[in-house]
């Protein structure tokens, strides 16, 4: 008795995975971890219906980098507020505050943080330092300022500020006087 026997070679399998991840992020497939681009082969032992090895192809690429920055102004005198706005097109915004919204409005000196989210679901966190300072307080000299009717009085302000603004409109950091009862 001849017997034929046909052996039939089954394809092996392949399994391709594409993989885009958020950059600093990873995945585990099949026990194994990836979190750089690339393609990457695995080879599952016995892992088709027909009991022969499989092959997993991952293919591996990185959405961009979401890049947020906070402009405002970075100091203010006290009393003052000012808005900090985050870079706009992120559909998630979550500030130090609590605050959800793209602008703050701010007027406690510290250290404010946001961060963002892309339409990928990838994060980008930036802080923002803050400082109110305390309004100046010029002295203005001399301190005896009576005078005689007639007589002028030359008035400065102690110190250097970077601008000047007297009652009269002024705009020096001196003045001649010559009115009594007059707060200048």
């Amino acid at each position: 008795t001849i017997l034929n026997l046909t052996v039939e070679n089954y394809p092996i399998p392949e399994t391709i995975i594409d993989v885009v991840l958020c950059p600093g992020t990873d995945t585990s497939i099949n026990g194994m971890t990836y979190g750089s681009v690339g393609q990457f082969i695995d080879v599952i032992v016995d892992g088709s219906i027909n009991g022969c090895d499989s092959i997993l192809i991952i293919n591996v690429e990185l959405y961009p980098e979401p890049v947020v920055e906070i402009i405002g102004e970075d100091v203010i005198c006290s009393g003052e507020s000012t808005e900090l706005i985050a870079t706009p097109g992120f559909i998630d915004y979550i500030w130090s505050t609590g605050s959800t919204d793209e602008v703050i409005t701010v007027d406690t000196s510290g250290i404010y943080s946001v961060t963002v989210t892309d339409v990928n679901g990838c994060m980008d966190t930036t802080n923002f330092f803050f400082e109110v300072i305390d309004n100046p307080e010029p002295v203005i000299s001399p301190s005896d300022t009576g005078i005689c009717i007639g007589d002028e009085i030359f008035l400065y302000v102690e110190g250097d500020y970077d601008s000047y603004l007297w009652s009269t409109g002024e705009t020096t950091d001196t003045i001649w006087v010559d009115e009594a009862n007059v707060t200048y």
